[in-house]
């Protein structure tokens, strides 16, 4: 190559596109009429070796014959764990409107607007779908019961405050439903016991701040009772009941040496 102009810089994209290129040795250094030219491997898989210098030519960054994106265009990525969360929430929905016997993959599917594939990739069987739904139903409960810890706090455990509270709680039909299909799972399914026990457990350690334990799991056991008359008849008891009942338990028990102070 000796007299005359060096080789301008020679692009070989025979491996993105198939097409014949001319041969390229690997290798870190290769003379194209100066020593120690460098290379780039770029993302369209194209070998380019550049010359330093005034007619020095960019590397290639992408291959000009596919096609720019619409602009203001988002690319779509998977997103594994949001699809997952979606067929958890369809379950949930499914179990709290029918209960859990009525579940299918099929429905749950449907519901979540997923390929019915989907269901049976990210849970095996109908029996682990199902109780990936009630933990989950088990947390929305448990969530829904700081929540009315925090106002039971803010009107200073007072019984009419309470039962007050209670009578929101229970005029919630999707809440109702909620606790029924986590009691009738831990009926059928004793290995979920423990996520239908969240909600008298944790109520009945919120009022214990506020009466003494035993009156505190009385009140919860009738919240129970309340739930379920709730369920049956389509509405709550009234108001006027519901706080009479938690007055006499929260007043009523044998410990008359009680107060906050002494927990």
């Amino acid at each position: 190559m000796s007299g005359g102009a060096a080789p301008r810089p020679v692009l070989h994209s025979g491996r993105a596109t198939g097409e014949p290129g001319p041969e390229v040795r690997p290798g870190p250094h290769r003379s194209w009429g100066k020593p120690h030219a460098e290379y780039w491997y770029v993302c369209t898989c194209t070998f380019v070796s550049t010359r330093s210098g005034a007619d020095a030519s960019p590397p290639a960054t992408r291959d000009p014959r596919r096609p720019h994106p619409p602009e203001g265009a988002v690319t779509a990525r998977r997103d594994p764990h949001g699809r997952r969360q979606r067929i958890i929430e369809a379950a949930a929905e499914l179990i709290v409107e029918s209960g859990p016997a009525d579940l299918t993959h099929r429905r749950v599917a449907a519901r979540a607007e997923v390929p019915l594939g989907a269901t049976t990739y990210y849970f095996a069987s109908l029996d682990e779908l199902t109780t990936g739904a009630l933990e989950y139903l088990a947390d929305q409960v448990e969530a829904g019961l700081n929540e009315l810890a925090d106002q039971i706090a803010a009107g200073g455990g007072d019984p009419a405050a309470v039962a007050a509270i209670f009578a929101a709680y229970l005029d919630d039909s999707v809440q109702v439903r909620t606790d029924a299909a986590l009691y009738l799972a831990g009926i059928h399914r004793p290995a979920l016991r423990p996520l239908a026990r969240r909600w008298l457990d944790g109520l009945t350690q919120v009022l214990s701040a506020y009466t003494a334990p035993e009156a505190a799991r009385s009140v919860a056991v009738f919240v129970d009772g309340a739930t379920l008359y709730a369920l049956l008849h389509d509405a709550p008891l009234d108001l006027d009941s519901l706080t009479r009942a938690v007055a006499a338990l929260m007043t009523a028990t044998d410990r008359t040496d009680w107060s906050p102070e002494s927990r």
